[in-house]
């Protein structure tokens, strides 16, 4: 084959690695949630298939940081499991609507 179907094949091989690893993101998600108080969801980071936040409380963090961990090894072969943390609750911290000045 020539250049072009080479590309087209490392373009088809890239997007079925994505894949794969957005859907070993989302299953790593979807457990996680269950260890969770709430979740949310993080901007869009290059290179990054899921950004999420998990609001954990204090006495539970040990218990999800050992599934995290579990997680990254069971999904190894198709993602980076990358844990931050513990940060502020900021991502779960809803914005005040601001107030009038005429109430």
């Amino acid at each position: 084959p020539g250049y072009e179907a080479n590309v087209r094949l490392g373009e088809a091989v890239a997007t079925a690695l994505a894949r794969r690893a957005a859907e070993a993101g989302h299953a790593i998600v979807g457990e996680l949630r269950k260890r969770a108080r709430a979740s949310a969801a993080g901007p869009e980071v290059a290179g990054c298939q899921v950004n999420m936040s998990f609001l954990v409380s204090r006495d539970d963090s040990a218990a999800f940081c050992a599934e995290a961990e579990r997680l990254a090894r069971q999904y190894r072969d198709r993602v980076v499991l990358r844990v931050a943390g513990p940060l502020p609750c900021y991502s779960f911290v809803e914005p005040r609507t601001p107030v009038s000045a005429g109430r």
